[in-house]
């Protein structure tokens, strides 16, 4: 250090050097602290910029739940208005969500309906909870919402909004109508069964009598045209047996392997005088659709009826379709068709342009004795035959109308894939005695007398039986001598079938001809012609009797 004076300088450059190197202190502070300053910011502004990514990522994962709910979720203010709404929700007003949020109920629907919308909020502004179920009508289709509306609190416990969730269950709601259908169908379809099982008995006992009382009468006697009158009620009070036990599922088939088509065709030239000319019949069948397993004549009679009610809901006039076509039913369609299997199908449609039905008689029309047609002009059991010739083939029906707009039906038969159609002729059936002996088990005591009488005026031997045991007993003591049995699939202690089963191990050769009315009771749901055996429905005539048991003996 130099001396620049005698007196003071060293002292000032003491000072000046004093001062230079706080004043380099200082810097370096400064430098220290701006150096920290940045690191601090770059750390907040890494914080700031992490936080707000999980904020946003939050936001994102919030949203995106938010907006897949499968429920349609929505939040209002306390004057009514939409500050929220999610994607499903959307959809359910068919409404963009910009357009939706900020308006009232009163803007997006019917006063009516935004009117009950309206005390629902109130009570849950009021700090109440509530559930309750809405329907909505679009495009002639009804939706139905399960909805629940809770108060939104803020931080002070203050209520400021309301939260609703929307369920649509509407597919729950049809579900549920198909299965009390379903469940009322199968009751009444039992009740119907049974009826027509005891009626039968008494029908086939009624029409072999008048035939004993014919046979043995001179057709020029006054009684006689009395018992030909008779005949003809007997016949017509079959034919509704018939068509209760169509609707119960009941019924004997005879399924063969046909092109629906050809099954169309033959009913179309019935309906051509049938329809009238007033009405324009159109028909649209698809070319090389796959063949069905039906017994025709049953479709004829189901195709039938639905062309001459169409008719009737006609009377002025106007056109008449049937179509047929391949379709490939899925998962969906089952879900809302129970018993349906998806897979491959034919579907025969049937459509008029006639009156049309409204809501509340479609979920009628398959009743037995359930008609809108004026006294006398119908019976009721059309269109429950046709429900259940169509379910006991495996497939479905289902109907559409609006009233002014026409029905149209649709029925689905399982295709029968990768199969070809033949010829299948029923046999013939020659009316002829014997002298055979034949075992008769029936377990209705005027039919059994009856049915011996008339088959030993036929030159036959019957043994009689009462039940399937008495049967089994009663062959074990003559099986050398009896080469047919007749049985009644239901008898008491042991049905028919399991008689059969029993006897036929101690014959293999035997054969048989089952006689049925189809009771409730059954236990033969599926038994039909298929299986090879011959099946005669009660009330039968003696004659067609007398034929199957000559028919199956020479054969």
């Amino acid at each position: 250090m130099v001396r620049l004076s005698k007196y003071g300088g060293e002292t000032v450059v003491r000072k000046s050097a004093g001062k230079g190197v706080a004043t380099k202190r200082l810097m370096a502070i400064q430098k220290r602290l701006e150096e920290a300053n940045r690191r601090l910011r770059r750390q907040i502004e890494t914080l700031v910029a992490g936080r707000t990514r999980e904020l946003q990522e939050e936001n994102n994962q919030w949203r995106a739940i938010f907006d897949g709910a499968a429920d349609a979720i929505f939040t209002k203010n306390m004057q009514h208005r939409y500050v929220m709404c999610n994607k499903t929700c959307s959809k359910m007003f068919a409404l963009p969500c910009e357009e939706v949020i900020g308006k009232t109920d009163f803007e997006l629907f019917p006063e009516p309906n935004a009117r009950q919308n309206k005390m629902a909020d109130d009570r849950v502004l009021q700090g109440e909870i509530i559930q309750e179920e809405y329907t909505k009508v679009c495009d002639d289709r009804t939706y139905s919402f399960n909805i629940t509306k809770v108060p939104l609190y803020d931080e002070k416990g203050e209520i400021y909004g309301i939260c609703g969730i929307a369920r649509d269950i509407t597919e729950h709601k049809v579900l549920e109508r198909q299965l009390i259908l379903a469940q009322k169908m199968e009751a009444i379809g039992t009740l119907a069964g049974g009826i027509a099982h005891d009626f039968n008995n008494l029908l086939t006992a009624i029409f072999g009598h008048i035939q004993l009382a014919m046979a043995s009468m001179n057709p020029q006697v006054p009684g006689y045209k009395n018992l030909i009158e008779v005949e003809k009620a007997a016949e017509r009070a079959a034919k509704l047996t018939r068509q209760l036990l169509a609707f119960g599922r009941r019924q004997i088939l005879e399924p063969r392997l046909r092109d629906i088509n050809e099954v169309v065709g033959e009913v179309v030239k019935i309906l051509e005088r049938v329809i009238g000319e007033h009405i324009r019949l159109k028909v649209r069948c698809s070319p090389d659709i796959p063949p069905v397993r039906v017994d025709p004549g049953q479709i004829e009679q189901v195709l039938m009826n639905l062309a001459v009610n169409a008719r009737d809901a006609m009377p002025k006039g106007g056109e008449l379709l049937i179509g047929t076509e391949q379709v490939s039913l899925d998962q969906a369609f089952s879900r809302t068709h129970p018993g349906t299997l998806p897979g491959e199908y034919v579907l025969i449609s049937i459509k008029d342009s006639g009156i049309g039905m409204d809501e509340e008689t479609l979920g009628h029309i398959f009743e037995p004795f359930f008609t809108t047609k004026e006294s006398g002009k119908g019976t009721g059991l059309g269109l429950s035959m046709v429900y259940g010739i169509v379910q006991q083939h495996g497939g479905c029906i289902e109907v559409s109308s609006h009233p002014g707009r026409g029905s149209e039906f649709r029925i689905y038969l399982p295709a029968q894939m990768g199969q070809q159609t033949a010829d299948e002729k029923a046999p013939s059936i020659t009316v002829t005695g014997g002298h055979e002996t034949i075992l008769v088990a029936e377990d209705e005591p005027s039919l059994r007398v009856l049915c011996k009488e008339l088959l030993e005026q036929l030159g036959y031997r019957i043994l009689l039986a009462a039940d399937g045991e008495e049967a089994c007993r009663i062959f074990e003591s003559h099986k050398d001598e009896i080469p047919l049995v007749v049985l009644d699939l239901v008898m008491p202690r042991l049905g028919g079938k399991e008689t059969f089963e029993s006897i036929k191990r101690l014959k293999p050769e035997l054969k048989v001809i089952f006689v049925t009315g189809y009771s409730t009771e059954a236990i033969h749901d599926d038994f039909s012609a298929a299986e090879g055996h011959t099946l005669i429905q009660k009330p039968y005539r003696i004659d067609v009797l007398a034929g199957k048991i000559r028919d199956k003996l020479d054969t």
